[in-house]
């Protein structure tokens, strides 16, 4: 993990080896815990202190679950909610943050080919992609469905924020407006039919995306509903 000070990026060492040597497939961190994802289908979390006057860290094993047998292959930390996301195999399992246990999914909870939910807002909204289909939900005590919208092409990457979904097609990052259900052409991420992975990234209120493997244009959202 990077930390930062005065400024500049330090490489530390946090955790030096993940339980029974399991292979990392994606990982996602919340305060002083650490969310990994793992190649045979498990949930390890890990809770991480820092000594201040050393700067060395002490970590330790909180909880493992086991969800598939297929890679882990996204975790989304909603805090506000205790809540973590977790895709495997293309079903979302709905996790306690601290527990690890499980707890009432989505309606709509396989053939996922990923997950986001809604930044920068006071609602708590979610979006699952099913092949080329949108569904969306709100959670008020249960996952609520209230849309579904059909993309032209299946969604490689994407990520919400005030209103507006950015949104990696086969070539090209679109903008989805879900209140007018308006797509709005961006650019495209990759070059001459040259392999480059999207990324899409918030960071305040700006989409940050990645061009031809580079992770550093921004794009300034605003919402004008």
């Amino acid at each position: 993990i990077f930390r930062s000070w005065m400024n500049v990026l330090e490489l530390v060492r946090l955790i030096p080896k993940v339980e029974d040597q399991l292979k990392i497939s994606v990982i996602d961190s919340w305060e002083d815990h650490v969310y990994i994802g793992t190649e045979s289908g498990s949930i390890v979390l890990y809770s991480v202190q820092e000594d201040v006057p050393s700067g060395k860290f002490t970590f330790r094993l909180e909880k493992t679950r086991s969800i598939g047998k297929r890679p882990v292959t996204q975790i989304e930390v909603v805090s506000v909610l205790g809540k973590l996301i977790v895709l495997c195999d293309g079903n979302v399992d709905v996790l306690n943050l601290y527990s690890l246990e499980p707890q009432p999914t989505f309606p709509i909870s396989r053939d996922v080919s990923m997950v986001c939910y809604e930044r920068n807002s006071p609602l708590f909204r979610f979006c699952i992609c099913v092949k080329k289909k949108l569904h969306f939900f709100e959670f008020v005590g249960q996952f609520n469905y209230f849309k579904e919208i059909t993309l032209s092409e299946r969604p490689t990457c994407m990520n919400w924020t005030n209103g507006t979904l950015c949104i990696a097609l086969k070539k090209d990052y679109v903008l989805l407006e879900l209140e007018s259900e308006t797509i709005s052409p961006l650019f495209p991420f990759m070059e001459k039919n040259k392999p480059a992975a999207p990324l899409i990234e918030i960071l305040g209120n700006e989409f940050v995306l990645a061009k031809e493997g580079i992770f550093n244009l921004k794009f300034q959202h605003e919402n004008t509903t």
